[in-house]
C-alpha cells in the first residue's frame, strides 16, 4: 500500500498523448514508476488492478467533480461522464484507448515482475447509487473489441480487419495500392450484431458530413469485394479519389452517398458524365467529379452498419 511518498504516473504515457487529465493520473511507487517509464500497461495488468483504478478515480471525482466530468466527457462522452455505471464504462473507454495507442504507435506493453494481486485499501467507501438506480456490478467484464492477430478460426467468424481511421487507411485502400491481404493484417475488431463475411472490414470514419447516420469518430463495418458489383446508385460507399480530396478532411478517402449520371458512349456502352458524392449533413457540400473516367475514383466498400 502506498503511504507518504509516491509518484504520479500516467496510465497512457505523457510522451505519447500529452495528456494530464485526471483519469490518466494514478499514484505509483517511485520504483514501479521507474520500471514502467514510457510503456503502456498490459491488458492483464489493467484487469487485475481495475478495482484499485476505480477507487482512485472515485476519490478524484469526489474532490474535483467538475474537472473530472469535463475530462471524462472529452474521452468517452457526456453519457459516461454523468451517467449510471460510469466506473465500468470509463474503465472500458480507457482500456480501449490504451489498446488503440499500442496498435497505432507500436508501444511496448509493461507487466510488473510481481503477479501478486493488489486490492484496494480497506477504507474505500462504496459510491452510493442514484435514487432508483442499481449499483454497478463489481464483476462486470469490460469488453475489449480490438484484437491483435486473432486465431485463424476467429477471423471472419466474430471479427473483421480493422483500420483505425479513414486517413490512416489511405495507404491500404488508395487507388494506387494493391488490395489488402487480410492474411497479413494483424489488427482486427470484434463484431457482435452482424454476421461477418470474408469481404468485410471496419474503419473509424472521421468528420461530420455523414451525420446523423455516421457520427464523427464512429467505427463502421463495410462490405467490399464482389459485393460492390452492379449499380452503386444511392449506396453509402467508401471511395478512394485519384485527383480530388474530401474538403472536410483533406484526405483522398471519403464516405459519401454515391450518385452517377451516365450517358451513352459511341461504342454503345455508358460513360459517367458526372459522379456526385453526397453528404447526409446539409451543412456540407457534395464532391462533384465531371467526366469521371474509370480510374478517377475507386469504390472500396459499401457501408453496412455502425459497430459501436
Amino acid at each position: 500500500m502506498l503511504r507518504d511518498r509516491f509518484d504520479v504516473d500516467h496510465a497512457i504515457p505523457f510522451a505519447l498523448w500529452r495528456n494530464n487529465d485526471l483519469w490518466n493520473l494514478l499514484p505509483a511507487s517511485p520504483a514501479v514508476n521507474n520500471q514502467k517509464r514510457d510503456r503502456l500497461p498490459s491488458r492483464e495488468l489493467l484487469r487485475s488492478r481495475k478495482g484499485l483504478i476505480i477507487h482512485y478515480w472515485s476519490l478524484l471525482r469526489d474532490s474535483h467533480a467538475i474537472r473530472f466530468a469535463f475530462e471524462v466527457d472529452r474521452l468517452a462522452g457526456h453519457e459516461v461522464a454523468r451517467g449510471n455505471n460510469w466506473e465500468n464504462r470509463l474503465f472500458g473507454a480507457v482500456v480501449e484507448a490504451i489498446e488503440f495507442t499500442a496498435i497505432q504507435r507500436g508501444v511496448e506493453r509493461w507487466q510488473p515482475a510481481s503477479s501478486d494481486p493488489v486490492v484496494a485499501p480497506s477504507r474505500i467507501t462504496p459510491m452510493q447509487p442514484e435514487a432508483g438506480v442499481s449499483a454497478p456490478a463489481e464483476t462486470e467484464e469490460v469488453p475489449v473489441r480490438i484484437v491483435y492477430d486473432p486465431p485463424e478460426d476467429e477471423k471472419y467468424i466474430n471479427c473483421v480487419p480493422f483500420y483505425y481511421e479513414v486517413a490512416a487507411a489511405a495507404g491500404a485502400f488508395g487507388p494506387d495500392q494493391p488490395a489488402v491481404d487480410p492474411a497479413d493484417h494483424q489488427t482486427w475488431i470484434r463484431v457482435s450484431h452482424a454476421r461477418p463475411t470474408g469481404d468485410m472490414f471496419a474503419i473509424r470514419v472521421v468528420g461530420h458530413s455523414m451525420e446523423p447516420k455516421i457520427p464523427d469518430g464512429a467505427i463502421c463495418l463495410f462490405l467490399g469485394g464482389e459485393a460492390l458489383a452492379g449499380t452503386r446508385q444511392g449506396r453509402i460507399v467508401l471511395v478512394a479519389l485519384r485527383d480530388s480530396v474530401d474538403p472536410e478532411t483533406g484526405g483522398r478517402l471519403t464516405v459519401k452517398r454515391y450518385h452517377s449520371e451516365r450517358v451513352f458512349a459511341s461504342d454503345g456502352g455508358f460513360i459517367h458524365a458526372r459522379i456526385t458524392l453526397k453528404p447526409l449533413n446539409p451543412d456540407y457540400a457534395p464532391i462533384v467529379i465531371e467526366q469521371a473516367g474509370e480510374d478517377e475514383l475507386l469504390v472500396r466498400g459499401e457501408f453496412v452498419c455502425l459497430i459501436d
